[in-house]
């Protein structure tokens, strides 16, 4: 409680910096999931490949 109390109290300082790490955290989620869909259709297409042949 005394936590949020202080970030909610902090000043902007502190807001721009929760504001990035929140932001920054999106980012990275977003990268992680186009990057395993982009191995997924890999991977995917390997298999796809193999029964071909």
């Amino acid at each position: 409680l005394l936590a949020l109390h202080w970030i909610f109290v902090g000043g902007p300082m502190e807001q721009s910096v929760h504001l990035t790490f929140v932001t920054t955290t999106a980012c990275v989620a977003g990268m992680s999931m186009v990057l395993s869909g982009f191995v997924l259709k890999l991977l995917l297409d390997n298999l796809d490949d193999r029964r071909v042949f």
